[in-house]
């Protein structure tokens, strides 16, 4: 193969062909369509500077009929570990007593988490054979390690010793974590597992991983790994995505694009841009919600004769979801309830979610304390419960007040808070608040939610109110 600009070989040892790149970016399709050497079955080639979206550039750049892998490697005195939780999470590791139960373990946790899904139909089990057969040769039960929340196993740790360009280095064979822990219970449990790779690790570990992994790019280049070397080899037999999901780069697209919208209050351009991702994988969870939720806000925004046929649907598709959040990431099955419980008027129930989510360190805990209080507080206020209301709009104020330390930019977010200010008396607060909402928005001050708003709390303070 011919060397293109900034690329430069170096090497050719067991099929792989060795070569030095500026970046990750300057392999592409281009450059891999050119003739491989006799024998290499295996690019492998060595960056000299990192790129930031690494995830995103070999999606970009390289076409899916390759197989990707990375190698990461860090030094004991460049591990990055989280610091020690501020709540007890009950966590804690055990390393495995013998070979039978790694084994079995392994098993069980690769064939859910990553053989099925990647492998069609039963070509998955044909990949199991190499992984086993490297667990029985280089991982001693003494280096594989479980992460415990009571008697389940939620984390697991593989570390074996192997040779990297002529000396031996930890490597980590496998890591895996339980997507249903908590924010919190998951950086504790990813302490956990660095606590024992810099204990167990020579001077330099290293990990490899799958090109289509964008959340193993994440956590080894917050641990502190770098990478090192990307490989491309040919004919690939993983699938990018699992079947019915949408790819992760397709998706992150999407919803950045979407959530744009729903920013500045335009929910009928945030359905367009949704709905041929949920007609095209309905089953993928992440879409299914973001279209339900967007669905339920778009048929606010409308109002009028749509307002009950599309609210219903709304709430039809989340009812759904709800029944299949067993596995689902904890951020995703806390956002989806919180859906539901708004779009159902359940807002005490909402309430209370946001501060199971708050408990387990959501980012967006404080949200749904903020929606659900501040409705509830005019749920009682309607009907004449002023003690109720003037309690609830509390709950609702200091949530708010919370929630702006964290995202102050968000327009939704002054239209409930100007609601609970309303309804302890505060009017022009809650004005201000809706002009603070109209600004971020864009919209006019005659915008439906703020009208809505302002109609609510005018009806309060008549007299009849």
């Amino acid at each position: 193969m011919k060397a293109k600009p900034g690329i430069k070989t170096t090497d050719i040892a067991a099929g792989i062909l060795t070569r030095k790149v500026r970046d990750i970016s300057r392999v592409d399709g281009k450059m891999l369509a050119g003739t491989w050497p006799p024998g290499v079955n295996t690019l492998r080639f060595i960056p000299g500077r990192p790129v930031l979206d690494v995830y995103g550039t070999l999606n970009r750049n390289i076409p899916a009929r390759y197989k990707v892998r990375l190698t990461y490697l860090t030094g004991r005195a460049d591990l990055r570990i989280p610091p020690e939780p501020k709540i007890p999470t009950g966590l804690r590791t055990e390393p495995f007593g013998n070979m039978a139960g790694l084994l079995k373990t392994y098993r069980k946790v690769l064939t859910r988490s990553f053989l099925k899904p990647y492998f069609p139909g039963k070509t998955w089990a044909a990949e199991m054979a190499p992984g086993m057969a490297y667990i029985k040769a280089h991982v001693r039960p003494g280096n594989a390690f479980s992460v415990l929340r009571g008697k389940a196993r939620v984390g697991l740790l593989l570390l074996s010793e192997q040779e990297y360009e002529g000396r031996i280095i930890t490597g980590v064979g496998w890591i895996w974590l339980d997507p249903r822990l908590t924010v919190f219970e998951r950086r504790h449990a990813q302490r956990l597992l660095l606590l024992l790779l810099k204990k167990k690790m020579r001077p330099v570990a290293g990990a490899g991983i799958d090109g289509f992994n964008p959340a193993s790019m994440g956590f080894f280049t917050k641990a502190g790994f770098s990478l090192r070397a990307l490989s491309v080899s040919k004919n690939r037999t993983s699938l990018v995505s699992p079947p019915g999901r949408m790819t992760d780069l397709d998706w992150a697209r999407t919803y950045k694009a979407a959530w744009r919208a729903i920013m500045d209050a335009d929910y009928g351009k945030a359905m367009g841009l949704l709905t041929p991702g949920y007609r095209k994988y309905p089953r993928d969870f992440r879409v299914a919600r973001t279209y339900a939720m967007v669905l339920g806000d778009y048929a606010e925004a409308l109002g009028g004769a749509r307002l009950k046929p599309l609210k219903r649907r709304s709430c039809a598709l989340l009812a759904g979801l709800l029944k299949k959040l067993s596995g689902v990431r904890w951020e995703l099955n806390i956002s989806t309830r919180n859906e539901y419980y708004y779009h159902t008027a359940q807002f005490d129930k909402q309430y209370r979610l946001g501060l199971e989510a708050a408990a387990g360190g959501h980012f967006w805990a404080h949200y749904s304390q903020g929606v659900g209080a501040a409705n509830y507080a005019y749920d009682h206020a309607s009907k004449g419960r002023a003690r109720l209301a003037r309690l609830w709009a509390e709950r609702a104020v200091a949530a708010w007040e919370e929630f702006f330390k964290f995202k102050a930019d968000y327009y939704n977010a002054y239209v409930h808070y100007s609601l609970a200010l309303g309804i302890l008396g505060r009017f022009k607060e809650a004005e201000a608040a809706l002009q603070k909402s109209a600004r971020l928005s864009g919209k006019p001050a005659s915008y439906k939610e703020f009208l809505e708003t302002r109609e609510k709390l005018a009806a309060l303070r008549s007299p009849a109110g």
